[in-house]
Protein backbone atom coordinates (compact mmCIF):
# COMPACT_ATOMS: atom_id res chain seq x y z
CA UNK A 1 0.00 0.00 0.00
CA UNK A 2 1.19 3.72 -1.18
CA UNK A 3 1.05 6.04 1.94
CA UNK A 4 0.37 9.55 0.62
CA UNK A 5 3.08 11.76 1.69
CA UNK A 6 2.38 15.27 3.14
CA UNK A 7 4.70 18.47 3.53
CA UNK A 8 3.42 20.50 6.97
CA UNK A 9 4.39 24.49 5.97
CA UNK A 10 3.26 26.71 9.58
CA UNK A 11 5.10 29.64 11.07
CA UNK A 12 6.26 29.42 14.66
CA UNK A 13 3.89 31.79 16.01
CA UNK A 14 3.92 30.29 19.74
CA UNK A 15 4.80 27.00 21.70
CA UNK A 16 0.95 26.72 21.97
CA UNK A 17 0.36 26.84 18.29
CA UNK A 18 3.35 24.67 17.76
CA UNK A 19 1.85 22.13 20.10
CA UNK A 20 -1.28 22.66 17.94
CA UNK A 21 0.58 21.42 14.81
CA UNK A 22 2.49 18.52 16.54
CA UNK A 23 -0.97 17.07 17.70
CA UNK A 24 -2.45 17.63 13.55
CA UNK A 25 0.80 15.81 12.78
CA UNK A 26 -0.11 12.71 15.07
CA UNK A 27 -3.61 12.56 14.12
CA UNK A 28 -2.12 12.44 10.32
CA UNK A 29 0.01 9.88 11.07
CA UNK A 30 -2.61 8.08 12.70
CA UNK A 31 -4.64 8.02 10.02
CA UNK A 32 -1.87 6.52 7.61
CA UNK A 33 -0.52 9.55 6.40
CA UNK A 34 3.51 9.79 5.69
CA UNK A 35 4.22 13.06 7.11
CA UNK A 36 7.24 15.21 6.92
CA UNK A 37 7.32 18.31 9.57
CA UNK A 38 10.50 20.15 10.31
CA UNK A 39 10.10 18.52 14.21
CA UNK A 40 11.40 15.48 12.17
CA UNK A 41 14.24 17.12 11.32
CA UNK A 42 17.53 15.58 11.93
CA UNK A 43 20.13 17.66 14.58
CA UNK A 44 22.40 19.30 12.21
CA UNK A 45 20.48 19.07 9.05
CA UNK A 46 20.37 21.90 7.14
CA UNK A 47 16.27 23.62 7.30
CA UNK A 48 16.27 24.91 4.02
CA UNK A 49 17.53 21.16 2.11
CA UNK A 50 14.34 19.43 4.40
CA UNK A 51 12.21 21.94 3.55
CA UNK A 52 13.14 22.06 -0.39
CA UNK A 53 13.12 18.26 -0.45
CA UNK A 54 9.99 18.01 1.61
CA UNK A 55 8.00 20.44 -0.60
CA UNK A 56 9.05 18.83 -3.98
CA UNK A 57 8.81 14.97 -2.49
CA UNK A 58 5.69 15.59 -1.07
CA UNK A 59 2.63 14.20 -2.75
CA UNK A 60 0.79 17.33 -0.76
CA UNK A 61 1.71 20.60 1.09
CA UNK A 62 -0.05 21.37 4.12
CA UNK A 63 -0.25 25.12 4.68
CA UNK A 64 -1.38 25.83 8.09
CA UNK A 65 -1.99 29.59 7.78
CA UNK A 66 -2.41 32.06 10.47
CA UNK A 67 -1.78 36.11 11.02
CA UNK A 68 1.75 35.47 11.59
CA UNK A 69 2.30 33.36 8.19
CA UNK A 70 0.69 35.74 6.22
CA UNK A 71 3.29 38.49 7.72
CA UNK A 72 6.21 36.42 6.99
CA UNK A 73 4.97 35.06 3.90
CA UNK A 74 4.63 38.69 2.33
CA UNK A 75 7.38 39.56 4.20
CA UNK A 76 9.78 37.75 1.14
CA UNK A 77 9.07 40.90 -0.59
CA UNK A 78 10.79 42.95 1.86
CA UNK A 79 13.40 40.43 2.00
CA UNK A 80 12.80 39.24 5.34
CA UNK A 81 14.03 35.76 6.05
CA UNK A 82 12.83 32.29 7.62
CA UNK A 83 11.46 29.07 7.58
CA UNK A 84 8.02 30.34 6.13
CA UNK A 85 10.09 32.88 4.14
CA UNK A 86 11.57 30.16 1.99
CA UNK A 87 9.01 27.67 1.67
CA UNK A 88 6.54 30.44 -0.09
CA UNK A 89 9.24 31.26 -2.01
CA UNK A 90 9.44 27.49 -2.79
CA UNK A 91 5.93 27.15 -3.00
CA UNK A 92 5.30 29.78 -5.31
CA UNK A 93 8.17 28.39 -7.89
CA UNK A 94 6.42 24.89 -7.59
CA UNK A 95 3.16 26.62 -8.74
CA UNK A 96 4.43 28.33 -11.84
CA UNK A 97 7.13 26.31 -12.72
CA UNK A 98 4.48 23.24 -12.25
CA UNK A 99 1.04 24.48 -12.63
CA UNK A 100 -0.20 21.91 -9.87
CA UNK A 101 -1.52 24.31 -7.59
CA UNK A 102 -3.77 21.26 -6.38
CA UNK A 103 -0.71 20.01 -4.02
CA UNK A 104 -0.91 22.83 -2.10
CA UNK A 105 -3.72 22.91 0.35
CA UNK A 106 -4.39 25.69 2.74
CA UNK A 107 -5.83 25.22 6.06
CA UNK A 108 -6.89 27.63 8.48
CA UNK A 109 -5.57 27.50 11.65
CA UNK A 110 -6.04 31.29 13.58
CA UNK A 111 -7.56 34.22 12.45
CA UNK A 112 -9.57 34.93 9.07
CA UNK A 113 -9.09 33.83 5.23
CA UNK A 114 -8.13 37.38 4.51
CA UNK A 115 -6.14 37.87 7.55
CA UNK A 116 -4.17 34.76 7.34
CA UNK A 117 -3.89 33.95 3.27
CA UNK A 118 -0.67 35.49 2.16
Amino acid sequence: MIMTTVFISYSWDSDLHKERIKRFVEYLRRHGMEVIFDGDARPGELLPDFMEKGIRGSDYVLMCFTPTYKRKADGRLKRETGGVVYESTIITGEIYSRNNQYKFIPILFDGTWESSTP
